[in-house]
């Protein structure tokens, strides 16, 4: 009996399977297709692109000026050819007058499943976000100054 009602079940189910009509095409496959069919259609991605900002944070009550450099650099392969783009953010302390001897600290993210956005977000960053003593955002949500940001070294 078991056997027979778990048979009727799973025709039953090719049967409801096969009545689903094919979706419609999405914007973007639209767009794809169209851009096959024109050849003259190029997408680039400017793999140079940067935007700098200016601020200033207070780090153990002194007040540090700094510049942030957001960009992407580009990765070449043998033949010279841009082939990617690495985006990277850039801190500068601006009021020291030998930058000869400042550290350079270059910071990754720990990989798949952590996102570099927390690097900037909660430690490197002179701005951080938000958050209680347990890491839950503070409302109104938003960012502020990152008193033990790195920046001051």
């Amino acid at each position: 009996m078991q056997k027979q009602l778990l048979t009727c079940l799973l025709m039953l189910l090719s049967f409801v399977a096969q009545a689903q009509k094919p979706g419609e095409e999405t914007a973007a496959k639209s767009a794809t297709k169209s851009e096959d069919k024109n050849p003259s259609f190029k997408r680039e991605l400017s793999l140079e692109a940067k935007t700098e900002n200016k601020g200033e944070v207070n780090v153990k009550g002194q007040k540090v000026p700094y510049r942030v450099v957001t960009g992407t650099m580009p990765v070449w392969d043998e033949e010279g050819k841009a082939i990617a783009g690495l985006f990277y953010v850039y801190y500068e302390r601006t009021d020291v007058t030998n930058k000869d001897e400042r550290p350079l600290v270059i910071s990754f993210n720990g990989g798949p499943g952590t996102a570099s956005v927390w690097m900037h977000l909660g430690y490197t960053s002179p701005r951080k976000l938000k958050i209680d003593d347990e890491g839950y955002p503070i409302q109104p949500y938003g960012f502020e100054e990152n008193p033990n940001s790195i920046i001051d070294v």
